[in-house]
């Protein structure tokens, strides 16, 4: 009798579901994957909306992100390029059980961009090589950012070409970050208009980051904003980047879904644009 309720009792177990995810001293542990094919979602953002509490999912979908600072009723946001956004109550995040289900948005037939022939060259952002003066990320939250606006105003689009981004220090053997682009909305960057995600890895030191946007097609009439987003915990170190007084707008903000905040230099991301001269 004995034997046979212990064969029972692991045939049970063995059809437990599986707790992916779980509350730990108000810390909340979890998994975002691809609804459909259950695959693991790398470097998804995940926030309280406009609050400093947040994180980025790490290459196997897992997370961690501290809810002490949040209220039952407050709104956690799950993005990533490519895929729609899924929000939950902080009440609802924690009794969560099992993984965050993403699902892909519907395909869309691809828009071909004709570029006109007559097209002239301009530089835009903050242009800037010292290590002088030098700004960095506000903390070393997973997903904290810093942009620069790339002012534009045109009836007629422009079309990025290149991104450059000056590393004034690093003391990091290796350094991952996304590239992000943003629209701007009351002033400030808004939603995201890549249609992939971009990802630099470089294992520079002091010197110039190139990155090739030709094969993402954005064309824009009105300012844009440049961000590079901290992807990964890579330790104790220093990392700073090239800026100016007086020169630019750039923004920060600490985490994923919180809120930009204006600082006081202009980071230097600058871009290669071609626009239309007649």
């Amino acid at each position: 009798m004995k034997l046979l309720f212990a064969i029972l009792l692991m045939l049970f177990a063995a059809n437990m579901p599986v707790a992916y995810s779980q509350m730990v001293d108000n810390v909340y542990n979890g998994r975002v994957v691809d609804v459909k094919t259950t695959n693991a979602l790398p470097f998804v953002n995940i926030g309280v909306l406009h609050k400093r509490i947040g994180t980025v999912s790490n290459e196997d979908g897992f997370f961690n992100i501290d809810l002490a600072g949040a209220i039952v009723t407050d709104t956690v946001k799950f993005s990533c390029i490519g895929y729609d956004d899924l929000i939950f109550s902080v009440e609802d995040l924690r009794r969560r059980t099992t993984p965050v289900p993403l699902k892909q948005k519907q395909t869309q037939l691809a828009i071909v961009v004709v570029k006109p022939q007559y097209l002239k060259s301009m530089e835009l952002g903050v242009h800037t090589e010292t290590d002088i003066v030098t700004g960095g990320f506000t903390s070393n939250d997973l997903g904290s950012e810093l942009a620069t606006v790339l002012q534009y105003n045109k009836k007629k689009p422009a079309f990025l070409k290149k991104v450059f981004i000056s590393v004034a220090e690093s003391s990091y053997d290796s350094l991952l970050f996304r590239v992000n682009v943003y629209a701007i909305k009351n002033g400030l960057p808004d939603n995201n208009i890549l249609p992939e995600a971009v990802y630099i890895k470089s294992a520079i030191k002091n010197g110039v980051v190139e990155v090739d946007m030709t094969k993402y097609d954005i064309s824009f009439t009105k300012p844009i904003a440049i961000s590079i987003e901290w992807l990964k915990d890579m330790g104790e170190g220093k990392l700073y980047f090239s800026s100016k007084f007086f020169k630019g707008q750039s923004f920060s903000r600490k985490t994923s879904q919180a809120v930009w905040e204006k600082i006081p230099v202009g980071v230097g991301i600058w871009a290669d644009i071609d626009y239309e001269y007649k």
